[in-house]
C-alpha cells in the first residue's frame, strides 16, 4: 500500500500479493482482511470509496498518513521494492487496459519502477499522447523525459558484447522509432511551453541518435 498510488481495494491488493509470492503459497484472503481491518482499527489506514467504479470494486484502503507511507517505503530494500511496482504496475495493465490510453499513466508509473522498466514505454507513450490532449504540457514533458531515461539506457543496436552483459532493453528499430516519437514530441511541447532551448536540445538529441544509429548500420 505504502507504495500504491490511489487507494487500492482489499481484492486488488490481495491480486498483487498473489503475484508477489507466485511460488510460494501467500496469505487467504480472509487473513489480509483481518490484518487490514487491524490496521484500520488502529487508525493507520482508511477505507474510501474508489474512484474507479469500472473495476467491479467500489473501496479502496490507504495510509491516512502520507509522512508514514513515505517512511514505510522507504524501509523497502531496493530489489523488493522492483519487484512490488512490477505487480502493481501488471495489476494495474489488466484492470485498465480496456480503458484505453485513460489509466495508460498509472500503468507507466509503475512498470517504468518494476525489474523491466523497457514494458512501460508503450504505456508512457500512451499516457503523453492522453496528457497533450489534456492541455497538460508540463506533465506531458515528464513523462517524455521518464521515458527517455530508459531509453537512453537501451544500445543502438543488438551486439555481442550487450548479450553477453545480460542488457536488457529495447534495441534496433523499435528503440529508434520510439526515441524519434518521444523527441519530436518532447520538441514540440517544449515550443508550446515557449521553451525554446530545451525544445532545441530534444532536437539536437534526436539528430545525434539518428546519426549514431545510421552509424551502426553502415558498420
Amino acid at each position: 500500500l505504502s507504495l500504491a498510488r490511489k487507494p487500492l481495494p482489499i481484492e486488488s491488493l490481495s491480486r498483487v500479493i498473489t503475484r508477489l509470492h507466485e511460488r510460494e503459497a501467500p496469505a487467504s484472503l480472509e487473513q489480509l482482511e483481518a490484518v487490514v481491518a487491524s490496521l484500520e482499527e488502529k487508525f493507520f489506514l482508511e477505507r474510501v470509496r474508489h474512484e474507479f467504479p469500472l473495476r467491479g470494486e467500489d473501496a479502496g484502503y490507504y495510509f491516512r498518513m502520507a509522512d508514514y507511507a513515505l517512511l514505510l517505503a522507504s524501509r523497502i530494500d531496493a530489489e523488493r521494492t522492483a519487484s512490488i511496482q512490477q505487480c502493481l504496475g501488471e495489476h494495474c495493465r489488466d484492470l485498465l487496459a480496456a480503458q484505453g490510453d485513460e489509466g495508460a499513466y498509472e500503468i507507466f508509473h509503475h512498470l517504468i519502477r518494476g525489474r523491466r522498466p523497457v514494458d512501460a514505454i508503450r504505456f508512457g507513450i500512451q499516457a503523453v499522447e492522453r496528457f497533450t490532449r489534456a492541455f497538460s504540457p508540463e506533465k506531458a514533458v515528464l513523462a517524455c523525459d521518464e521515458i527517455l531515461a530508459v531509453l537512453n539506457e537501451s544500445p543502438p543496436r543488438r551486439t555481442e558484447r550487450s548479450v553477453a552483459a545480460g542488457a536488457v532493453g529495447i534495441v534496433g528499430p523499435e528503440r529508434a522509432r520510439s526515441l524519434r516519437l518521444v523527441l519530436e514530441r518532447k520538441s514540440d511541447l517544449h515550443l508550446r511551453l515557449r521553451e525554446y532551448a530545451a525544445a532545441e536540445q530534444a532536437l539536437a538529441q534526436l539528430l545525434g541518435e539518428e546519426d549514431e544509429i545510421l552509424s551502426a548500420h553502415e558498420r
